[in-house]
């Protein structure tokens, strides 16, 4: 985890300048502001301290609105909605789990002072047939009332764990769905950083790849084609990604028609190989437009590439290969330059 490498010195210096913050801004002190806060102090989400920082340039307040809108789209991995109700299921359950409980509890406690009681006048006295007829119905009557009790808190607690199974399913949907496009399938800005900050820090010594890829002219495409066609554009690219990447890197579609790509353990022609693919199969693949009904064939792509340096993490890795995307577009487009002026394979 992230927080296991802030040691209790930094954590407790963290913790005070987070309640600062809390202070300067009217939104109430709550778990939520307090992890919005925590977070981007910490320095651990590159998307969150860019959205604090550009608020705090305009002056804008910081409130309750804001910060469950940056909790949801930064720091939880769920929707809060989605929380709210499973955590409100949970507590119905363990609610009703604890009552049923007790109530057995209950039904025990007067089952064992019946037996005593049963013991008691079985030593105090001889007891005529009748009398210890009677008390043996009312035992096995009891009896079988405890056992019916028990085995209703047996049942109870089946269901209550297929509850919490379906519960789970709920939650890692919600989480999954959290940090996946709608549109694509990849995986989002959030859950980009998410993985990508996974890989790096576990990956001090391997070679690591970041390659930016952004749609030539989509404002263009968009204009003459329409939006549901320029999302079509977006889902090609996303397929191709998709299918040359594969299970070797990590895919994103951080928002609009820019795209990125994590590669691990990857060297310099395997990535200008990738790259080259997309590039030519974006330019050479015909995609039909429904309402001009012809083949638009202009559709291209431009790629920045950066290789991580020793001990670079997210945020510069990423701005580099956004710098080489720029100058990809700068000279001409339907092109891939590399950061640091690295030399193409």
């Amino acid at each position: 985890m992230k927080y296991d490498d802030i040691d209790s010195q930094a954590s407790a210096e963290l913790m005070r300048l987070a309640l600062q913050k809390i202070a300067q801004h009217t939104a109430k002190l709550n778990p939520r502001t307090f992890s919005v806060w925590y977070e981007h102090l910490a320095g651990f989400n590159p998307g969150l301290d860019r959205a604090i920082n550009e608020l705090q340039e305009q002056n804008k307040p910081i409130d309750n609105v804001v910060i469950n809108r940056l909790y949801r789209k930064y720091v939880s991995e769920c929707n809060l909605d989605v929380q709210d109700l499973i955590r409100d299921k949970t507590n119905h359950l363990l609610t009703d789990l604890q009552n049923r409980t007790r109530e057995t509890g209950k039904q025990a406690t007067q089952y064992d002072t019946q037996l005593q009681r049963s013991v008691e006048l079985m030593d105090g006295e001889q007891i005529p047939t009748a009398k210890l007829h009677d008390l043996v119905v009312d035992l096995r009557q009891e009896t079988l009332e405890m056992q019916q009790s028990i085995q209703d808190l047996n049942q109870h607690l089946q269901h209550s764990q297929d509850e919490i199974r379906t519960l789970q399913q709920q939650l890692e949907q919600a989480r999954s769905q959290a940090i996946t496009d709608p549109l694509t399938g990849l995986l989002n800005r959030r859950g980009f950083e998410m993985r990508s900050e996974q890989v790096l820090g576990a990956s001090q010594q391997q070679s690591i790849a970041a390659i930016m890829l952004d749609i030539d002219h989509f404002k263009r495409v968009n204009d003459t084609y329409g939006h549901l066609f320029g999302d079509k554009v977006i889902r090609v690219l996303a397929d191709l990604i998709k299918t040359h990447v594969g299970n070797n890197g990590i895919a994103a579609r951080l928002g609009g028609e820019e795209f990125s790509i994590l590669l691990p353990n990857s060297n310099q022609a395997s990535i200008q190989a990738l790259a080259e693919t997309i590039r030519q199969a974006m330019e050479n693949g015909k995609i039909n437009s429904k309402q001009k009904n012809e083949p638009l064939t202009s559709v291209t792509v431009s790629l920045g590439v950066a290789i991580r340096q020793d001990g670079e993490n997210y945020t510069s890795l990423l701005d580099r290969a956004d710098q080489a995307l720029y100058q990809s577009k700068q000279n001409g487009r339907n092109r891939i330059s590399w950061a640091n002026n690295a030399p193409a394979a």
